[in-house]
């Protein structure tokens, strides 16, 4: 059966900061009703309800759990404002006394390849930290010429390194003779380049992107749509995502030799695990409206979009 790969939850009509403010007001409005027992809210025998009557905010004093609400405003998660390009050639393998593969040599008669890093930046202030990241890489059409997409020839993470990460957290990477990424477990990755610098240093440095380098994921869970297209998602979760865990989303993309611009559209969205939510934070969103309740017990997602126009 066909498997879909889209977003788990659908922000195209979500106000993030708007719902995180009416949860952080009710929460101060419970606190202003009554006390903390024992760790917990404890609202009177009147609980509030989806139509709970809206006090105004200047006559109910901050709580500390509405503080707490209001700091998830501040969480970030979102690609950088350009991604890292490189252009592959024969010279890549040449300086690391590597044969150029036979079907990096034939398709490039026709084709160009170029490694693309989207760096994610996670900015924390909330003690609620993501733990599921989606990705969507739209690599888009020359206005010029519609008909010529870039295509998804390799990527990192891809699914069939992941017994290797998972067991170790890292992996050697390297591109093989077939023109893949091929994970090498036998290659200790104590000193490799891992891939962000690798991408730093390859405009100044032939080869660094074949490899070896080291690849981490930290044991993260994913999965992600097939390669071949003009398009890829990825889905990451299981692990807690800070700014130094932050996964290494690397395309390797097949490019027409016509075609000297790049324009590409990346959506990320970032969820927290509801079930790490304290009791205090479930008690009040669970008297929330339904629509807000739903948003924060689906990981209250924050999301990014980028769009990309690069010169080649």
């Amino acid at each position: 059966m066909f498997k879909t790969y889209d977003f788990s939850v659908d922000l195209s009509n979500i106000d993030r900061d708007s719902y995180i403010y009416e949860a952080a007001k009710l929460a101060d409005e419970l606190k202003d009703k009554k006390a903390v027992f024992s760790g917990n809210l404890k609202p009177d025998n009147t609980p509030a309800s989806s139509n709970y009557n809206t006090l105004s905010s200047a006559t109910i004093p901050k709580s500390d759990e509405g503080d707490i609400i209001r700091t998830l405003a501040q969480d970030i998660a979102s690609f950088s404002n350009e991604p890292e390009v490189y252009k592959i050639t024969g010279k890549d393998f040449i300086e690391k006394n590597r044969d150029i593969p036979h079907i990096f040599s034939q398709f490039s008669e026709d084709y160009n390849f170029y490694w693309i890093r989207f760096p994610i930046n996670i900015v924390k202030k909330s003690g609620w930290a993501f733990n599921k990241l989606e990705a969507i890489i739209d690599f888009l059409a020359d206005p010029h010429d519609p008909h010529r997409y870039p295509k998804v020839f390799q990527i990192l993470p891809d699914k069939k390194h992941m017994y290797f990460i998972q067991a170790n957290g890292s992996v050697a990477i390297n591109i093989d003779e077939n023109f893949q990424f091929a994970a090498n477990p036998n290659i200790e990755t104590k000193g490799l380049m891992g891939a962000a610098e690798v991408s730093a240093k390859s405009k100044t440095s032939n080869g660094l992107v074949v490899g070896p380098f080291k690849y981490s994921l930290n044991k993260a869970k994913m999965d992600h749509s097939d390669i071949g297209s003009q398009w890829l998602f990825w889905m990451l979760n299981g692990i807690e995502f800070v700014q130094d865990t932050s996964p290494d989303f690397v395309i390797i993309t097949q490019l027409h030799k016509n075609t000297n611009k790049l324009n590409i559209r990346a959506q990320l969205q970032a969820y927290y695990d509801y079930s790490l939510l304290n009791t205090d934070l479930q008690t009040i969103v669970s008297d929330l409206p339904d629509t807000i309740r739903s948003y924060f017990i689906k990981g209250c997602p924050v999301r990014d979009i980028k769009e990309y126009h690069l010169d080649l």
